[in-house]
């Protein structure tokens, strides 16, 4: 059988009411793309919205999101929580990908 979206849909609802997450494969990262997610321009009648963030951080789970910086140059935000030993490899891997632009030796 195929899981659909209201499969999905139905058990995301069923983990809300009975106060449940839903549980991950052990090693899994999952990212969801809020970068469309214009919330600037959102209008709750509380005026401007200056930041948007995490309520709370969950491993294995994590958003990208846009930002914009203290200079006001606009970029992308991907928080992440990881187990210590898995985040000191992430920090090694992405500093080796990049070329350690931003953290010279």
């Amino acid at each position: 059988s195929e899981v659909t979206d209201e499969y999905m849909h139905s058990v995301a609802d069923l983990a809300t009411t009975k106060g449940r997450h839903l549980p991950l494969p052990e090693k899994s990262l999952i990212i969801s793309d809020l970068t469309r997610f214009n919330l600037r321009k959102a209008n709750f009648g509380w005026g401007n919205a200056v930041y948007c963030g995490l309520a709370s951080s969950s491993t294995g789970i994590t958003f990208i999101m846009p930002h914009k910086n203290a200079k006001g140059e606009e970029g992308l935000l991907l928080p992440i929580c990881l187990p210590l030993e898995v985040m000191n490899r992430f920090a090694k891997e992405f500093n080796d990908m990049i070329g350690n632009q931003n953290h010279p030796n």
